[in-house]
């Protein structure tokens, strides 16, 4: 169930950028749920990009602010060694993909988690637990 919504200033990341993100960061959202990369899982995988024409930093317009990564993901699902790991490999991706981050040397990304609590995410009108969700991406079989 991992959802992630990315905000920057308009054309901070290029398009090509954002398709080499999105693959990249696709396996690692369902890694920190504790759930397989398989397409099942990547099937449940959200990735937005928000790219604001009006980014204030430190109250100022800016064209070339932070990068927000907002991931929403189970409560239960990590502990705070999973989390630093996450922050620190989706720093590593944007330097790595997104030219503003290398030369800024990944210090203008804030990652932000936001804990969704059991119950408080739905499907089709009904809730889902992170033990649904896992029973549905480990229900995946590779055929042969």
């Amino acid at each position: 169930m991992p959802v992630c919504e990315i905000l920057s200033s308009r054309n901070m990341i290029l398009a090509s950028e954002k398709a080499v993100i999105a693959d990249k960061l696709t396996p690692l959202l369902p890694e920190a749920e504790g759930l397989e990369d398989n397409p099942h899982g990547r099937s449940i995988c959200f990735i937005s990009f928000s790219d604001s024409c009006e980014m204030f930093v430190g109250g100022v317009q800016s064209d070339s602010g932070k990068i927000v990564v907002k991931i929403s993901i189970f409560a239960d699902a990590y502990s705070e060694a999973v989390k630093k790991e996450l922050f620190q490999k989706i720093k590593v991706l944007f330097e790595q993909e997104n030219s503003v981050s290398r030369q800024c040397q990944g210090n203008n990304i804030w990652s932000i988690i936001q804990p969704v609590l059991p119950n408080d995410f739905g499907v089709a009108g009904e809730s889902v637990s992170l033990e649904m969700t896992k029973a549905f991406v480990n229900s995946y079989v590779k055929e042969f």
